[in-house]
């Protein structure tokens, strides 16, 4: 509780700690027959990297109610307790079940779009594929996708994954690639499946984009 503006740098040092009042969500249970309210706080965290992780020690200071006398004041009590550590270990996901395009995110869920610069080209034009992966997935450990290696979008097309630009969004990753059509017609540009692993199901989970119609026409023959 900063008391306003003018309390922040009225009364001495701006930035030292104060108290922030804020309210606790509270249920009531029975321990050892007595009845007590229990308040918990809840965060949640999302690890980066592999290894061993520990958090606490957890301290707990202050002035807790602990009664209501007759006269219906509060009856207080000072306390201080200290909760023990915990340690977590951090894992990369499992080897079974791992799909070949899986690009190294963990999380809930992810979606994938995809899109050429144009929609109309000559056979050999270079085209630039634009793929974006967003959702509450992390970005860290992200791979950038090899297309090459799934042989559908390789048919009528020439990828190069070796010259690809990435960018960083708000809430994902894109990805640009040259393509070239390698044939004349009304092509269509294959679904690209890509996997993460999702913390919810613990299990591999491929999404798809959806298919790319592009108009390839001959080019002149000299």
């Amino acid at each position: 509780d900063f008391g306003g503006f003018g309390n922040l740098f009225g009364n001495g040092d701006p930035f030292k700690p104060r108290p922030i009042r804020f309210r606790l969500a509270q249920k009531r249970t029975t321990l050892n027959s007595k009845k007590y309210r229990e308040y918990s706080l809840t965060l949640e965290y999302t690890p980066t990297k592999e290894g061993e992780f520990t958090f606490g020690p957890l301290t707990f200071k202050g002035t807790v109610i602990t009664d209501v006398s007759a006269e219906r004041q509060a009856v207080t009590k000072d306390v201080y307790t200290i909760g023990p550590a915990v340690t977590v270990r951090v894992v990369p996901p499992p080897d079974e079940g791992r799909p070949d395009w899986f690009i190294g995110s963990v999380g809930k869920a992810m979606k994938v779009s995809a899109a050429f610069d144009t929609s109309v080209c000559k056979v050999g034009d270079p085209l630039t594929l634009t793929l974006e992966l967003t959702g509450p997935v992390s970005v860290s450990n992200m791979r950038t996708p090899l297309l090459t290696p799934q042989p559908a979008l390789t048919k009528d097309f020439r990828i190069y994954d070796d010259n690809v630009s990435a960018d960083t969004l708000p809430d994902g990753k894109r990805f640009k690639y040259r393509v070239r059509p390698t044939r004349e017609g009304t092509l269509e540009f294959p679904p690209v499946k890509l996997a993460y692993y999702n913390t919810a199901t613990r299990a591999y989970t491929t999404v798809t984009t959806a298919p790319i119609p592009i108009q390839a026409r001959a080019t002149t023959q000299i």
